[in-house]
């Protein structure tokens, strides 16, 4: 309740201003709707409270126990920033502000967008950060929901390749979620991306990485560069 206090104090004209919504969901808050009626009534604050104690809805935004993490998401849907907290510490309206602001000046800004090559190159760069950084948010952003991605591992201590095996866009995001969770990345790891070819609605693009190579194929719809197809393989030995 403090964070929502402090938001409240510091952040509410604002966020009204400029058309944002805050939704605060409560896990743990066992008197149910009673319970959110009394948080409302002691805070008089005038955001939305939701509960999902069965965490069916909020466990793909808690990577871990004991985390309250803050997301801002556009009105797509697309999750455009993430404020991680915990217990003790959670997102200050300063932070939000900023990363609102940011969006509110990228929309309203038609002097410079983003130019279509510096697009694909981002949308690439969220694929392979998303699995870096453990954040599957960033494979919302540049992953197509219909992303088909074929590949070939190779298989332990031999010199060749097991069957190749395919992965959907939510594997994908529960691969982000989790594969660099506990650091098996090195911090020095490649993430070379060169752009092969940029037309009006379709592109082509390579990525050097920890694992190895993928290739792959974009599209723009609706002004947004998403990654379509990739295929990939392990580096060569």
């Amino acid at each position: 309740m403090r964070q929502l206090v402090e938001l409240k104090r510091n952040a509410a004209e604002k966020f009204q201003e400029q058309g944002v919504e805050v939704v605060a969901v409560f896990r743990e808050e066992k008197s149910g709707i009673d319970g959110l009626k009394k948080i409302k009534e002691k805070s008089s604050v005038e955001f939305t409270l939701g509960i999902d104690t069965p965490v069916n809805a909020t466990v793909a935004y808690s990577p871990g126990k004991m985390k309250f993490h803050n997301y801002v998401v556009d009105k797509n849907g697309v999750v455009q920033g993430v404020i991680d907290g915990s217990l003790k510490s959670r997102a200050q309206s300063a932070q939000l502000l900023e990363i609102v602001g940011s969006l509110v000046s990228e929309s309203s800004s038609a002097e410079s967008p983003m130019d279509d090559k510096a697009a694909v190159e981002r949308a690439v760069l969220d694929y392979v950060e998303g699995i870096y950084d453990v954040k599957p948010e960033l494979i919302e952003r540049g992953v197509h929901p219909d992303l088909k991605k074929f590949g070939y591992g190779r298989a332990k201590d031999k010199d060749e390749f097991n069957a190749g095996s395919a992965m959907t866009f939510e594997q994908l995001k529960n691969l982000a979620s989790k594969y660099n969770s506990e650091g098996r990345i090195p911090k020095d790891a490649p993430k070379k991306v060169e752009i092969l070819d940029v037309m009006d609605k379709i592109a082509s693009a390579k990525l050097t990485a920890a694992w190895g190579t993928d290739m792959f194929h974009l599209v723009k719809e609706d002004g947004k560069w998403k990654i379509l197809q990739v295929i990939w393989q392990s580096s060569p030995k």
